[in-house]
């Protein structure tokens, strides 16, 4: 099979590349393994794969120090209704963002900036008015609490959406003649090559495919230097995450729906944390 752009991961990265590539007139092929049964993936002890979107909550936001960074955040926000409505699928939830840091922490003057800068909603509470307006949320008396806009994002059905919009851009008309320009499809395996040569790349995947694109994209991510398939590693530092997954009685879940997603700020980093509202 020979293709225009072979994108090598089909995470939340690689399908959102795999839709906008597919629409802009490009033999593109996405090349990665899928989700099953909502918890596992495709792979073996010989070919391991590694992820970071099978999960159902993922924390969208609006407010960071970095203006980049919010400018990212806020453009890919104001895309999610328009993406979940030509897919016919929803994996978006809006809601409240609450950052709990210390009072003098850069983070939190960071946030105010960038709130100030782009003009976006945020209101910083001293730990008497988090403690009357957030009755949930018990901080340190040096915290205060940033409220800004955000939501829950549904990371499988947001790849199954971004995937199935791109398999539908399946052809174009140009110049008044019918010609079938995005030939599209899924790959559900892992690859284990790019061998590199003049024209382009050839892809081998771990099931014997071939595939020779005149590019590839690798939307591996943080698993990049995982999968040696690039030349050279990445200047990446990886860190394991805790992740704890709690099952709240209907009474608890009832109790804690104005809950909003919150983000800890330890004193520490490592003391830094995250917790979704309750989603199911």
């Amino acid at each position: 099979m020979q293709v225009d752009i072979a994108i090598v991961g089909a995470g939340l990265v690689g399908s959102a590349a795999f839709r906008y590539l597919s629409q802009n007139q490009y033999q593109t092929v996405l090349i990665g393994p899928k989700h099953v049964d909502g918890s596992s993936i495709a792979g073996n002890s010989d070919n391991p794969v590694v992820t970071s979107s099978s999960d159902e909550g993922r924390i969208a936001r609006t407010l960071e120090a970095d203006h980049v960074w919010v400018k990212l955040a806020i453009a890919s926000m104001a895309r999610y209704r328009s993406i979940e409505k030509k897919a016919d699928m929803t994996f978006y939830e809006r809601c409240r963002c609450v950052c709990a840091a210390p009072a003098n922490h850069p983070r939190v003057s960071g946030m105010v900036e960038s709130a100030k800068t782009l003009k976006q909603e945020c209101v910083v509470l001293s730990h008497e008015d988090a403690k009357r307006r957030l009755p949930w949320l018990a901080l340190p008396k040096n915290y205060v609490a940033v409220i800004m806009d955000g939501g829950v994002i549904n990371s499988r059905v947001m790849i199954d959406a971004q995937q199935s919009l791109g398999k539908q851009q399946s052809g174009t008309v140009i110049h008044g003649m019918n010609m079938v320009l995005n030939s599209i499809d899924v790959y559900k395996d892992v690859v284990t090559h790019i061998i590199q040569s003049s024209g382009g790349a050839e892809v081998i995947t771990a099931s014997g495919e071939r595939v020779f694109a005149k590019r590839v994209l690798v939307a591996t991510n943080a698993a990049t230097n995982h999968t040696h398939l690039l030349s050279e590693p990445l200047a990446l530092r990886t860190c394991t995450e805790t992740v704890v997954l709690c099952e709240p009685a209907v009474e608890t879940a009832t109790l804690l729906r104005h809950m909003t997603c919150l983000l800890y700020v330890g004193e520490d980093d490592r003391d830094s944390c995250y917790i979704l509202v309750c989603t199911r």
